[in-house]
């Protein structure tokens, strides 16, 4: 749907009107796009009404008026504003419905007997195509005689033609393998950023971290796999450290005194993490076995890290500071009775106090 959006309906002549029109236009870019191929087929996007990723495609169009279609005939007019048009996954859908019908009606081309290609190109935009097309020539499509896959990028008015099988190469079997577990654990549209692609890139290029997360494409999400993924973050976070979880990088934080008791700052609790960790193996899992089987049929994102709030999908969080709890004190000796907050809730200072709990430290219940 990137690449429909990118039709230049203003700069056409005679300008697009009508959706007949549109499909013209559309028609055109695509075949001039595969004059040299044998074959051009057309994948659209699917939008499921309990897709995981509804939920951001709602964030994105929130503040738009959109514009609604369920249906869409060839005379009808284009909308004015298409942003708000495309904001609307009912819109993407009717549009996908009407360009096929229109195909077939309109546009004579050709059929020949299936065959295993040697040569493929595709063009997309999505850098979660470009990962999933690495993985899959590495680990599935070479196998069957695919030698070589081409990915055609467009940036603006920058164009570029990725060989990805030489890409594959000079990255080596075992990087490659990783990166669908990478991208989805570090960050994408179903899952938060959790530090950066090239921080994560650096950490996996070492083996051993490269073997945390080599497994991750496994159907089954084991305690191992995670308490493994969950290091390979705190590495891509941390990369000199030798802490193995989020719950350590939180009180290393603390006793470097790096960061001030503030839960909005400071790095999420393990038991955060671990959700993360699901829902970055349920979205991973979607990537994998899409050329071989829906795994949203066995998958229920329910189980993985998501809740349910009406008919969206959102993350589910745990709260990591529990209500009620006092912040630590700052009143230094915790002299004053009534002045103290941890004297006042009747409980002990601790590290994370002013007074650290130590020698200096007023608190009667603490002594």
């Amino acid at each position: 749907m990137a690449l429909v959006r990118k039709v230049p309906l203003k700069k056409l002549d005679p300008p697009v009107k009508t959706f007949h029109d549109f499909a013209i236009a559309l028609t055109s870019m695509v075949t001039k796009a595969g004059h040299n191929c044998d074959e051009i087929h057309i994948v659209f996007d699917t939008y499921r009404e309990d897709s995981i990723k509804n939920g951001e495609r709602e964030r994105r169009g929130k503040s738009k008026e959109m514009v609604v279609l369920d249906v869409i005939s060839p005379n009808q007019n284009v909308p004015v504003v298409l942003e708000n048009f495309w904001s609307s996954s009912i819109s993407k859908t009717a549009f996908q419905a009407f360009y096929v019908e229109w195909l077939t009606t309109n546009y004579q081309g050709h059929s020949k007997p299936p065959s295993g290609p040697t040569s493929i190109t595709l063009s997309s935009g999505d850098t979660d195509v470009f990962v999933c097309l690495l993985y899959h020539i590495t680990v599935n499509w070479r196998d069957l005689g695919l030698k070589e896959l081409w990915l055609v990028r467009n940036s603006g008015v920058r164009r570029s033609i990725l060989p990805l099988h030489d890409i594959c190469l000079a990255l080596g079997d075992e990087l490659t393998k990783c990166l669908p577990a990478l991208h989805a654990l570090t960050g994408c549209d179903t899952t938060s950023k959790i530090s950066t692609k090239l921080a994560a890139l650096n950490a996996v290029r070492i083996p051993e971290n490269s073997s945390l997360i080599l497994n991750f494409d496994s159907p089954q999400l084991t305690e191992n796999a995670i308490q493994l993924a969950e290091t390979f973050l705190v590495k891509c976070l941390k990369p000199s450290t030798d802490l193995k979880t989020f719950d350590d990088l939180r009180h290393a934080a603390f006793d470097s005194n790096a960061l001030k008791m503030d839960f909005e700052r400071t790095t999420c609790t393990s038991t955060n993490a671990r959700k993360h960790i699901h829902r970055g193996h349920h979205q991973q899992q979607l990537w994998v076995q899409a050329p071989f089987r829906d795994a949203t049929s066995i998958m229920n994102a329910e189980n993985y890290g998501f809740v349910r709030l009406g008919s969206s999908l959102i993350p589910e969080f745990v709260i990591s500071k529990p209500e009620g709890l006092p912040d630590p004190c700052t009143c230094g000796k915790c002299a004053r009775k009534n002045g103290c907050p941890c004297r006042v809730a009747g409980i002990k200072c601790c590290k994370y106090c002013k007074c650290k709990g130590g020698d200096c430290c007023k608190n009667p219940i603490t002594e």
